[in-house]
């Protein structure tokens, strides 16, 4: 009797529980790394940002940096660091047509 207390008791007093809704709640942040991607290094650490977004058509902006050093022989540092800006177009509801353009 007691292992059905509280399945009973879940069942008459917690009836409002869904395990999932169907909002979409769109992300207008993100921050990733790319290994070998876009950037003329080897990383790219990008902060994108979703601006405009209206029905199937978004547009987002994006920061990239990236920074690298290399011990010379004679133990020199040598060091570079860039940004790379982009700006792109998406098309869709659910999965998206991405359009960009951006500078390295």
């Amino acid at each position: 009797m007691t292992k059905y207390i509280i399945p009973i008791f879940l069942f008459l007093f917690l009836p409002n529980l869904s395990a999932q809704t169907s909002n979409d709640i769109i992300k207008r942040n993100s921050v990733y790394v790319e290994f070998l991607g876009s950037s003329p290094m080897y990383y790219n650490l990008t902060y994108d940002r979703l601006i405009l977004g209206k029905d199937k058509m978004r547009f987002s902006a994006a920061l990239g940096v990236q920074y690298i050093f290399d011990l010379e022989a004679d133990g020199a540092l040598n060091s570079d660091f860039s940004m790379s800006p982009q700006f792109n177009f998406l098309f869709g509801s659910k999965h998206y047509f991405e359009l960009g353009i951006g500078a390295a």
